[in-house]
């Protein structure tokens, strides 16, 4: 297995790398645990192109980790990962991207502290809710249409007992665009607005510095929305901008939505499965 330096790890002393040929004390046992990977798990030959990205960028960001911690358990997360993300899998309704890019975005792998084989514990992230899951499903899929997005949640919000209308007539910016939603009095007596965007993490345009922060892009986005829609949120209405990057983050605002789109529902039906049967059917 090769990695290779991208720029993001250029600024890394090189003194630091060589240090990282030190064998420790548990070096024969991460060995071990390589070999039973390697002895049981199968690989994919490649990484299907709708997955790179989102695969570079995990890679990096457990090599930078590896090479300025320099502990054994960031190397195992490191050398372990793929055997994770890049397993074969049974077949599944599912296209291969989208199996990869699920198991890019699994928790940080936990070793067992006694040695085991017993090596994987891993939980899926950001799953709040049902309706915030299918979104998510539709990012990761690369169905990422405005339209279809507005779709889940105008429905979420009709089952929440708040009809909603997409693209309303009558509302518009001051260049006459239209929001992608609106639905009434949904917070402090003021109807609710909405904007949906779908942002990629890592255009070349920002810094290492902002990609390094989780959800920094998609507030962002979400930020420059607010400031498109200033003239709407001026005439009474509670404007929202649901931002989300292609590698998962939410912005805070979208996030404070999906949350209270899902508590009125459990509200309304008394039943905490209702949003599910709802949305995945």
């Amino acid at each position: 297995m090769v990695f290779h330096m991208t720029k993001a790890h250029q600024h890394v002393n090189r003194d630091d790398l060589l240090s990282t040929a030190t064998v420790t004390p548990t070096e024969p046992i991460l060995h071990s645990k390589l070999s039973d990977f390697k002895k049981k798990i199968k690989v994919i030959r490649f990484i299907p192109k709708g997955a790179k990205p989102l695969a570079a960028y995990k890679l990096s960001s457990l090599i930078y980790k590896a090479v300025t911690n320099n502990h054994i358990s960031s190397w195992t997360s490191l050398l372990i990962s793929p055997y994770l993300a890049f397993r074969v899998l049974e077949r599944n309704n599912k296209s291969l991207s989208v199996n990869v890019k699920k198991h890019l975005e699994l928790s940080n792998i936990i070793i067992n502290q006694n040695n085991t084989n017993k090596v994987l514990n891993t939980k899926k992230l950001n799953s709040e809710t049902s309706l915030k899951r299918r979104v998510e499903s539709k990012v990761a899929a690369d169905d990422i249409s405005a339209g279809r997005i507005n779709e889940v949640i105008r429905r979420a919000l009709n089952t929440a007992g708040y009809p909603s209308t997409l693209e309303p007539p009558g509302l518009s910016r001051t260049d006459n665009k239209h929001p992608d939603g609106m639905t009434l009095l949904w917070s402090e007596g003021k109807p609710l607005v909405w904007d949906f965007t779908c942002i990629n993490t890592l255009p070349p345009c920002y810094t290492q510095q902002l990609i390094s922060k989780p959800g920094s892009i998609a507030e962002l986005a979400g930020n420059k929305k607010i400031a498109k829609y200033v003239d709407i949120g001026e005439q009474g209405y509670l404007f929202v901008p649901i931002a989300v990057e292609t590698m998962g983050p939410w912005s805070l605002s979208a996030i404070k939505l999906i949350k209270g789109i899902g508590h009125k529902i459990r509200i309304l039906t008394d039943d905490k499965r209702s949003s599910s049967y709802l949305i995945q059917g």
